[in-house]
């Protein structure tokens, strides 16, 4: 489909332009070549099958028979590297899956592959079994393909609550085990784990391209740490900040109502809008256990049923654990 260019230019319009074509809709942002180089009057965008044959073998055999796309945008035939965090494409594309894969609808997935052939969750990718449709957002284009990733762990049977929101978030990519075969569950969840299981939940690792904040602002962290970039990111956006004493206590767990607060701060930055949430926290019983700096993040929260409490009672100061975030997290992507 070829467009004005100019029409692609316009961040400031907030217009959407639809693709429409046999293998998928493509819903475009007018912001989206707001910061690519372009000197024709148009550029066409293009969706389409890939040629899965030059991938090596491994992941050929990953994919299988599954759909691969190939997005483009081009300018005089030549394709542009186009990549523009403010303004992401999304992709809607039908998708009939086998029986077994029907059954674990959250671990069919969408991979993004790299130019040398690796693939990368994307994590907003989802398979909606109401609409038969995968749709997935992106900033980038490439080469696409759908995956079911069937990753568990022998320790989170005893979760049946959890098992399900841990094993998506495993699929994608956005958590990981303490080692492969066991996620600890009923372990309280440190606060630099969990502020990176959010930020790669919500795409916001890399969010803050360019801004000069690191995990060295932090008096008790440093750039060394698996979490920093994340962390550097989140202080940039607003989502942690830190004590009195500039401490952001990484390696502390974390208390279910600042978890929330963290929450909350995430969804914002991400863009996403949240219900005022008048009067929710009435719903829990302990609600004067509520601290007065957690209480609007915690109201937003359960309007929109991320949070639900236990019993009637939401804990707000007991510690988090590893599968009670996973879901949380996973309920807030959705």
């Amino acid at each position: 489909m070829e467009l004005p260019t100019g029409a692609l230019q316009d961040s400031k319009s907030k217009i959407t332009y639809e693709v429409v074509t046999s293998v998928g809709k493509m819903t475009i942002p007018s912001g989206m070549l707001s910061k690519t180089d372009v000197n024709t009057e148009t550029v066409s965008v293009s969706i389409g099958k890939a040629d899965v044959s030059a991938l090596n073998a491994k992941m050929q055999k990953k994919i299988g028979d599954r759909l691969a796309l190939e997005l483009n945008v081009q300018s005089n035939g030549e394709n542009l590297s186009w990549k523009n965090q403010e303004a992401p494409v999304t992709i809607t594309t039908p998708y009939t899956p086998p029986a077994e894969e029907l059954k674990h609808p959250d671990k069919i997935v969408v991979w993004y592959i790299d130019e040398k052939g690796e693939a990368h969750a994307i994590k907003n990718g989802k398979y909606d079994p109401a609409t038969g449709q995968v749709t997935f957002s992106t900033t980038h284009f490439s080469v696409f393909a759908l995956a079911f990733v069937n990753k568990t762990f022998a320790d989170i049977e005893g979760v049946a609550w959890a098992q399900s929101d841990i094993e998506a978030m495993a699929a994608r990519e956005i958590i990981n085990g303490m080692d492969d075969n066991h996620f600890k569950p009923q372990l309280d969840i440190k606060r630099s784990d969990y502020l990176l299981m959010l930020m790669r939940a919500l795409e916001l690792d890399n969010a803050a391209e360019g801004q000069q904040a690191t995990a060295e602002a932090f008096v008790d962290t440093n750039t060394e740490s698996y979490y920093s970039e994340a962390l550097a990111m989140a202080k940039a956006l607003g989502i942690v900040k830190g004590d009195l004493n500039n401490r952001f206590r990484p390696n502390d767990s974390i208390s279910r109502q600042d978890a929330i607060v963290m929450a909350q701060r995430a969804m914002a930055a991400a863009g996403i809008e949240l219900p005022p949430g008048d009067a929710a926290n009435a719903q829990f019983r302990d609600s004067q256990d509520i601290s007065s700096y957690a209480a609007d993040s915690v109201a937003a929260l359960a309007a929109t049923g991320v949070i639900r409490g236990n019993d009637g009672s939401l804990h707000p100061k007991q510690l988090l654990t590893r599968a009670q975030a996973a879901v949380m997290i996973h309920r807030l992507m959705n």
